[in-house]
């Protein structure tokens, strides 16, 4: 009778202090080393893209927010090395939740036939080499396609396991984060968009912060919202919180002065690029002047 009211004790104990329980393969990926994403892009990320970190890639339509998450993948799967050949990727594994449907895999391999032959030594005339280096950096790469809102939970609740399972991941990435806002808000979701996003974003941070794995998603905006000063969009901030964000790249397409745009965010400042998009992906151009990011929520 004393050993079970001690253990009562205990366990309400434990419920008043929201003690954390986690089982031993959860405290071992805890404690373990992930891959860093240093050169992952330095015109975005010039100090490289931190473990725990969260990037939202937003922008109207066509301004190339696939494209650009594509690229970044592409980056982080390539091998680093094949033989004795400097290849320049970062020789990660990433975990693609794949929810728009945009993504083109032969686009990927484009991009990766192009970065490998950044190589002077690896050329057109090297193509069985270049065939092994894109085998082998496709394997670097785990597609979870969804095709509704109950998918698209399941893969939230599974992605635990799958990162504690393999400490080699070192990106999650989501194209795009609201696909079902509106098959959930037909079942009694949130209203709101940001607010449905923020939660959304949330449940995968849970898993993300858990095994110091940094996190990109895509959003979409609409024509008529690109300039407006929409005060309940998702905070940059420096530390890594729930629902927060450390990164706001924001893409703009104008038809009207047929250019693109890019704006970098984070809690310290804003950075303007101007970019292209062509068969190899998005090539930055001019960086505009940075500017003080304490009034750009």
């Amino acid at each position: 009778m004393t050993l079970l009211y001690i253990s009562f004790l205990f366990i309400q104990d434990i419920m008043e202090h929201n003690f954390n329980i986690e089982s031993g393969l959860q405290f071992l990926s805890r404690i373990k080393v992930r891959p860093t994403l240093k050169d992952i892009d330095k015109k975005l990320f010039p100090n490289g893209l931190l473990n725990n970190e969260t990037v939202e890639i937003s922008g109207n339509s066509s301004s190339g927010k696939t494209i650009l998450m594509t690229q970044l993948i592409a980056k982080c799967i390539l091998l680093d090395h094949y033989d004795d050949k400097i290849i320049g990727g970062l020789g990660v594994n990433v975990v693609f939740i794949n929810t728009d449907h945009h993504f083109m895999i032969v686009r990927l391999r484009n991009l990766l036939v192009e970065m490998s032959k950044k190589n002077e030594d690896i050329t057109d005339d090297n193509k069985l080499m270049i065939d092994n280096i894109v085998k082998q950096s496709m394997c670097n790469l785990t597609i979870l396609s969804c095709y509704s809102n109950l998918q698209y939970a399941v893969v939230m609740q599974t992605l635990n396991d799958i990162l504690l399972r393999d400490d080699k991941i070192g990106l999650v990435a989501i194209d795009s984060i609201a696909a079902y806002y509106w098959q959930d808000r037909e079942n009694g979701g949130d209203w709101m968009m940001n607010r449905y996003i923020q939660n959304v974003l949330k449940s995968f941070q849970k898993h993300t912060f858990a095994s110091k794995v940094p996190l990109i998603y895509t959003k979409l905006i609409n024509d008529e919202s690109i300039n407006s000063t929409d005060k309940s969009t998702i905070t940059c901030v420096k530390e890594s919180l729930s629902g927060k964000i450390n990164y706001r790249i924001k893409l703009i397409r104008s038809d009207e002065r047929n250019e693109f745009t890019c704006t970098v965010q984070s809690s310290e400042n804003i950075v303007g690029i101007n970019y292209t998009i062509g068969d190899n992906g998005i090539m930055w151009s001019s960086m505009k002047r940075k500017r003080d990011s304490s009034n750009a929520e």
